[in-house]
């Protein structure tokens, strides 16, 4: 392992592995060779161009699915058609689910603390048809404003803050834990902790958190679906134990809106329970009642063309009889 020192502040800091990621905020420093006396001037600026490049793929890919939900459930006056899948409230609720992200305030962020709250306030901008785009001149102004804040808003993946130097924020999973923020209460007594609970600041209701050590971790409990039954699963906590008292702490855990909307992603394409396979079963099980009622009725008309079939041929027998008779009669 190369010994490295980088200068920081007043004097150097120190560390024994190669890579440095807890000096410079989002910047990680990987050193590969050592250097002389002088040492090495390191020059870092921002890729913003990237950024708005990758924001632009991603309103791209959204209005693909936009257009092709708006084709599949619109009406074509000219032809005087409709969609497919016109009137289908799945398809509506998918939309909406993509949507609201970036029109809602994005979870984990609060007013008077952090810059930036809404994809709005980054020159996101939806018109009436749903069709999404950047206004570069707002995002521009936006980055330059708070760089990391701009981030924060497009792509925080469960990151977290506390308003307590007691208990803070350790890690939450990018998986399983709701963004949002969260109550939190612990008890320490003789240098360790004796109880936890924790809830979102929205409910009433406490809920039990298990703890090892200094770590508090909240319910990790998951559904016959493999989902995650509360909203903490996942979130975990660390608390100084040099201290005895009954200690409380509102809990933020961030994600952006990309993230949001990734996730209701997920949620549409799950295998057996996402949204999109229980329309198409519950499509398949219409396509099968109808095809069953065809069958039904099909049975039924047969029936009713052999019905009339066998009449009319007795009638046929009959009028030809009839006319025998007359023949007989000289009445032909």
């Amino acid at each position: 392992s190369i010994a490295e020192t980088v200068k920081g502040g007043d004097g150097y800091i120190h560390r024994s592995s190669n890579t440095v990621d807890d000096v410079i905020q989002g910047v990680a420093l990987h050193l590969h060779e050592t250097t002389t006396a002088a040492g090495e001037e390191i020059t870092l600026t921002r890729d913003i161009q990237s950024v708005k490049d990758r924001l632009n793929s991603m309103i791209t890919a959204y209005n693909l699915a936009v257009t092709l939900i708006k084709e599949k459930t619109g009406y074509n006056a000219a032809e005087k058609t409709a969609g497919v899948l016109m009137g289908d409230y799945v398809i509506s609720t998918i939309r909406s689910q993509m949507r609201t992200p970036l029109i809602a305030q994005t979870s984990g962020f609060v007013e008077d603390i952090d810059t930036f709250l809404m994809p709005g306030q980054l020159g996101l901008e939806l018109d009436r048809d749903g069709v999404l785009s950047l206004n570069t001149n707002v995002f521009d102004e936006a980055i330059a404003e708070d760089y990391m804040g701009a981030l924060a808003v497009i792509g925080a993946n469960k990151t977290g803050s506390s308003d307590s130097n007691t208990v803070k924020f350790y890690q939450a999973s990018s998986s399983y834990t709701t963004a949002g923020a969260y109550n939190v209460e612990v008890v320490v007594s003789g240098g360790a902790i004796t109880s936890a609970r924790i809830k979102t600041t929205s409910e009433s209701t406490w809920r039990t958190a298990t703890y090892s050590g200094n770590i508090v971790t909240g319910d990790g409990t998951f559904d016959d679906n493999g989902d995650p039954v509360y909203a903490e699963n996942g979130l975990q906590l660390s608390v100084d134990l040099s201290q005895n008292g009954t200690f409380t702490a509102t809990v933020r855990v961030k994600q952006g809106f990309t993230g949001a909307i990734e996730d209701s992603l997920d949620d549409m394409l799950k295998a057996t329970t996402g949204t999109i396979q229980i329309d198409q079963e519950h499509t398949d099980d219409q396509i099968e009642y109808l095809q069953d009622k065809i069958e039904l009725e099909e049975y039924r008309l047969g029936l009713r063309e052999r019905h009339l079939i066998a009449r009319y041929s007795r009638l046929e027998k009959t009028l030809a009889l009839l006319q025998s008779q007359m023949g007989a009669l000289g009445l032909g």
